[in-house]
């Protein structure tokens, strides 16, 4: 048997083959080697990841070599998004994900986020974080202590709040202004908030 170093795109590969073969494998190597420097030029040019969505696990470290605008993670087994410190994130998606908690709240406030959305499994108690984002579009389940000055004051569209407990809560002129869409469940409002609505562009409502 024959021993002869083939290069496939910079890498050279120790292989074998049968005496006489040598200069046929070595022109069927060059021919792989055309072909695979032309796939990795072409995987260069591959615009990047526009949506992910995973689903389980519970180590997503190796997303941090990865750039996307928009992730949905579903049942997380983990208790960190690390992995998504200071990305390009613009649209997250959380749900069935028991351990995340007030924890993620500093990685949250690193994005550049437009669309949050975050179901009753992740146990964040604190929300106030959400004045500092220029969000979009917001949709949380959260408990009584929720306030108004938590929420961005002018750049909300789609606002859905769902509460564990029934309480009160009125959105102020200015936030209600420029919402088009409005669902709020479990939540007591009074006649001011109907007044409010009079002035603003919402299309869709729903008091559920």
């Amino acid at each position: 048997m024959a021993q002869i170093t083939i290069t496939i795109n910079s890498r050279e590969y120790a292989i074998a083959c049968e005496d006489g073969q040598e200069l046929h494998i070595m022109q069927l190597s060059r021919m792989l080697d055309e072909k695979a420097k032309l796939f990795f030029q072409i995987s260069q040019k591959i615009p990047q990841i526009k949506h992910l969505k995973i689903t389980g696990g519970k180590n997503l470290n190796f997303l941090k070599s990865y750039n996307f605008s928009s992730i949905e993670i579903v049942s997380f087994k983990g208790s960190s998004i690390d992995f998504l410190y200071k990305k390009t994130v613009q649209k997250l998606i959380i749900k069935h994900s028991p351990n995340l908690n007030d924890k993620i709240i500093l990685c949250l406030k690193s994005l550049p986020l437009k669309h949050l959305e975050i179901d009753r499994s992740v146990k964040i108690t604190d929300f106030s974080f959400l004045r500092d984002l220029k969000l979009e579009v917001l949709k949380i389940f959260t408990g009584k202590n929720f306030q108004k000055e938590y929420l961005p004051h002018s750049e909300l569209r789609i606002l859905h709040i769902t509460a564990g407990t029934v309480f009160s809560f009125l959105l102020s002129e200015q936030q209600i202004k420029n919402l088009n869409e409005l669902v709020l469940t479990n939540v007591s409002i009074d006649e001011k908030f109907y007044h409010l609505l009079s002035g603003s562009t919402i299309k869709q409502l729903a008091l559920q």
